[in-house]
């Protein structure tokens, strides 16, 4: 598991356990909107989400949230 100054945990699964071999469309875990119905970091997300979190890994930038935790990620949310 990484665990890095922001709090975040995330988990390093191999390429088999990234993906359930069932494509059937459900609900984004993060932010309510249809997912691709595959498992990316250890749950149903859509690609935006998923592409979202590949580049927080994956970059050298630190983040931090805004309002302590406690932000709406649900796209009715989104601003």
């Amino acid at each position: 598991m990484i665990e890095e100054n922001t709090g975040l945990k995330i988990q390093k699964l191999s390429t088999k356990t990234k993906r359930n071999l069932n494509p059937t469309p459900k609900e984004c875990s993060i932010c309510e909107r249809m997912a691709s119905g595959y498992f990316f970091y250890g749950v149903i997300c859509c690609d935006g989400c998923k592409h979202f979190f590949h580049r927080c890994i994956t970059s050298k930038n630190k983040y931090k949230c805004e309002k302590d935790g406690n932000c709406n990620l649900s796209y009715s949310g989104f601003t």
